[in-house]
């Protein structure tokens, strides 16, 4: 009951930082109301367990705070679009989930009778990626490996999470000795590559935490309760407020990731009169058409990355060799102004919760946490390429597994006893 109410409340104060998005002024009064109140909604909607998404997007809030501290250290103007695209996103986001996501507590309790099928499933997954890596950083069939990536990517790796956590639930020992070979996929990546990525290594120590929690039986204990995170989080961000509020001076500059709001209000402003209504359609599936099927030339760096590099920075997208992070936000306004927003958070919302409908037993569970933690990254730095790949090849890749081994999953838990 406590947790539908503040799924109401917050509802309503989404709504209400939509409509006030269009009637205040812009000041620093503004800017700081707005931006408590959007982390705040996210903060309240926190619960104590990963299989819900606000136990991912509520903690990941503080980095949307940072970046809204940046807006306000330089002075940005234009930011209340930036507030409504973001309101009326996580509002239908909110919708979408309430409609769709149930799952049952008991669920991530049940212990597999063998864990043979879960042990093979995640050896080759990581096999897959390692050699997918190495023929992607080596040149080996770029478009081979290219589309491999756009496609089954995420699929590949909710499964080596979903099997380890189905392995760790029967003997946590293997499940950890098993993680060695994600590690070696991290390592070999962040060799080959032109730079380490962060995020790799971020994925293995969650790997292992969530293999750690559905390994012991103190999986609820073993986190913080609901109400202390709220205080933690929501506090944290007042005080960081405060302190810029009467510290630092307007010429103060944050530098890095702080920049994923201020270049997701130069796209608000860019694109306010020219939308990119085909490319979530091209990077969605058609982005693997052939070329002789275009009337002109088939567009090779399409997305809002690429779109942020030429328009905004002046440059080529296809001779810069790092993306720019725009957020959801800005992405999903860029496809089709604020029903471009409503279509791409209800849609990711659906995405969600019909995924949610799948998890009866641990190895669901970590199929589903994978894409949870995803999810923040792609809401408040990337786009939604970066949770899907190329959406609609993905979905079919992750129907193919469903129905292949979606029997013999459930039959390795088939009999335990509620």
């Amino acid at each position: 009951m406590k947790l539908q109410e503040n799924s109401r409340i917050t509802d309503g104060a989404l709504f209400v930082l939509f409509i006030s998005s269009f009637i205040l002024p812009e000041s620093t009064f503004s800017l700081l109301l707005l931006s408590a109140g959007l982390v705040g909604c996210l903060v309240f909607r926190f619960k104590p367990t990963p299989l819900s998404p606000y136990f991912f997007l509520a903690p990941a809030s503080i980095y949307l705070a940072a970046n809204l501290l940046f807006i306000y250290l330089s002075n940005t103007s234009g930011y209340l679009k930036f507030f409504s695209c973001a309101s009326l996103g996580l509002l239908l986001l909110s919708i979408a989930l309430k409609q769709t996501y149930h799952i049952t507590g008991d669920k991530y309790k049940y212990r597999p009778n063998r864990v043979k099928l879960f042990v093979i499933l995640y050896c080759c997954a990581t096999v897959a990626l390692i050699i997918n890596s190495i023929a992607t950083t080596t040149g080996i069939a770029p478009l081979v490996t290219k589309a491999i990536q756009l496609t089954t990517y995420p699929v590949v790796s909710a499964v080596c999470l979903g099997s380890l956590i189905a392995i760790a639930s029967y003997r946590l020992w293997l499940a950890l000795s098993l993680s060695i070979l994600y590690l070696a996929y991290v390592v070999i990546t962040g060799v080959t590559a032109s730079d380490f990525s962060r995020l790799s290594a971020l994925d293995y120590l969650l790997f292992l935490l969530f293999c750690i929690l559905f390994g012991t039986n103190y999986f609820r204990k073993s986190i913080l309760s609901g109400s202390k995170l709220v205080g933690y989080i929501f506090g944290l961000f007042l005080a960081i407020q405060v302190f810029a509020l009467f510290t630092f001076s307007e010429a103060l500059q944050l530098g890095g990731d702080a920049l994923i709001v201020d270049n997701a209000i130069k796209v608000l402003q860019e694109a306010a009169d020219r939308h990119e209504y085909m490319m979530p359609i091209f990077n969605g599936g058609l982005i693997f058409a052939p070329d002789f099927l275009w009337i002109e030339s088939k567009p090779k760096a399409y997305n809002s990355s690429a779109w942020f590099i030429e328009n905004i920075m002046g440059l080529n997208p296809t001779s810069y060799p790092w993306g720019v992070g725009v957020s959801l936000f800005a992405s999903s306004y860029l496809y089709g102004g604020l029903i471009g927003v409503t279509i791409i958070f209800y849609s990711v919302g659906i995405f969600i919760g019909k995924l949610s409908n799948q998890v009866t037993n641990p190895f669901w569970a970590g199929f589903l946490i994978y894409f949870l933690m995803r999810l923040p990254y792609t809401v408040f730095r990337m786009d939604e390429t970066f949770m899907f790949g190329s959406f609609i090849p993905m979905l079919f890749a992750m129907l193919v597994f469903i129905y292949a081994f979606r029997k013999k999953i459930n039959k390795a838990f088939s009999h335990q006893t509620r």
